[in-house]
């Protein structure tokens, strides 16, 4: 057990916002992580519109200047968006990239409105 002043403060702070406006609020080196689920594009829900090519670029740009020098950011998206998103943020500065499948033991239990739930791909970036 870790003493009191060893323990890790955790410090969260969940959000749901536009991705860019949100970001453009936030502070330079503010964010230690970068965590969300952009819209995919397979269903006539208005939040659910896939991002344009210019829209993820200058999302990647806002997520760079937000991230701490340490920081990271994590997407789930869909495959047909893989390549869009690894463009935008190499195009933003960021230059490793780890890329991969979840496979849901579950998904198909929930496969509307999403006919592929069981499967959600993933893009692991860091800053530096």
């Amino acid at each position: 057990m870790q003493a009191a002043s060893e323990q890790i403060k955790m410090n969260w702070n969940l959000q749901c916002h536009d991705a860019a406006e949100f970001l453009s609020g936030l502070s330079p080196e503010s964010s230690k992580l970068i965590l969300t689920d952009v819209p995919y594009g397979v269903t006539t829900e208005p939040f659910d519109v896939r991002l344009t090519y210019t829209e993820i670029k200058k999302v990647a740009r806002e997520m760079k200047r937000v991230l701490t020098p340490d920081g990271g950011v994590f997407l789930f998206l869909n495959y047909k968006q893989l390549s869009d998103w690894e463009r935008g943020l190499y195009s933003a500065g960021f230059r490793t990239f780890r890329t991969g499948v979840w496979l849901k033991s579950n998904g198909l239990n929930n496969a509307v409105p999403y006919p592929s739930n069981s499967i959600e791909h993933w893009i692991y970036t860091t800053r530096n």
